[in-house]
């Protein structure tokens, strides 16, 4: 329940609005559900360039879309780990 707090408050924390806090709040949520679905995880989050402000809105649909992949992942694929980042 505390998880969902708190990712609720950064939903909408406008400080947390460049695309860098979101990968990193992303790359933190997908160890976390990795290491509790007894997964590895490998995760490469590299510089980005400047870009826009993310809003709330959209920062939470990507959330949830990660939040869907990773269960998805988990549930359906047999998968022994997890590769998150970049792609460059």
């Amino acid at each position: 329940m505390t998880r969902a707090l708190d990712e609720i408050i950064w939903a909408v924390n406008p400080s947390q609005d460049s695309i860098e806090d979101f990968a990193l709040f992303i790359s933190d949520f997908v160890r976390n559900y990795s290491r509790s679905a007894g997964l590895r995880s490998h995760l490469k989050v590299g510089d980005f360039p400047p870009y826009p402000p993310v809003s709330p809105g959209i920062r939470h649909h990507l959330y949830l879309a990660t939040k869907e992949a990773l269960h998805n992942i988990v549930k359906h694929a047999g998968a022994t780990e997890i590769r998150f980042g970049s792609l460059h």
